[in-house]
């Protein structure tokens, strides 16, 4: 007859103890896998954004939207919608709340109400009028100083001009983005860029194709020195990504 045989308090001990130390050793990676995978679903929202910008442009001779508060007939009414993303969202151009959000941004508050559950409850009602500060709220901003009620034929370098990129809106990197990008760093952090999948900041390009710069840091102050952000306040210059050259 097999004996039973009983864990000793300190066999237990040294179990835990194995179970936390490959724990501590896999989570890193985990981390870096969870990050990976948000990156490429900030890839993937700022292309579905650049097509449903297109989509407006071709409806609009060319036009860009104002980056915010655009005066429109609202339902036979003049009114202005918050943002370039409540112009694509009311002409249908974008037929989505979700491109519009980091999902390292998920359950960030707006009055009291994940910014997530107001924006889909506003696109499956279309009522664009109702809390208009919340487009303000979004992850990803457009380039404002130079593209607001711009026109496309303007840009001379497609390819080399920032259409959109992830955005923040409080001292907090982890905060909620905003509706517009800065291209040189402000006092209040509102439309700074924003490096939020390690020290990568995800960038939209006027001619559609996205990439990751890598940045020396999170710190505004690092990123606005990095390529190919850190000519933002030199107009006309060839480094500089941002004007319309």
């Amino acid at each position: 007859m097999m004996r039973k045989h009983s864990f000793t308090l300190i066999e237990l001990l040294v179990v835990i103890a194995i179970i936390a130390i490959l724990a501590s050793m896999l989570l890193p990676s985990l981390n870096k896998a969870r990050e990976a995978a948000r990156k490429t679903t900030c890839t993937n929202n700022i292309k579905e954004i650049g097509t449903s910008m297109m989509f407006y442009l071709s409806d609009n001779d060319d036009w860009y939207p104002r980056y915010g508060n655009m005066p429109v007939l609202y339902e036979g009414v003049a009114t202005t919608l918050g943002s370039w993303s409540t112009v694509l969202a009311y002409n249908r151009q974008l037929g989505s709340y979700k491109p519009l959000l980091c999902p390292s941004r998920y359950g960030q508050l707006y009055t009291n109400l994940p910014v997530q559950d107001i924006l889909k409850k506003v696109f499956q009602e279309r009522t664009f009028t109702t809390y208009p500060s919340v487009w303000g709220q979004i992850s990803y901003g457009i380039n404002w100083q130079y593209l607001s009620y711009a026109r496309l034929s303007q840009v001379r370098r497609p390819s080399a001009t920032i259409q959109f990129a992830e955005t923040v809106d409080t001292a907090s990197e982890n905060g909620r983005g905003t509706h517009y990008v800065r291209s040189t760093a402000h006092s209040t952090r509102v439309g700074d860029l924003a490096a939020m999948h390690g020290n990568q900041v995800v960038t939209g390009w006027v001619d559609g194709h996205v990439t990751s710069p890598s940045v020396k840091a999170r710190d505004r102050e690092a990123i606005y020195q990095s390529d190919p952000f850190r000519n933002g306040n030199s107009d006309g210059n060839i480094d500089n990504h941002f004007d319309l050259k």
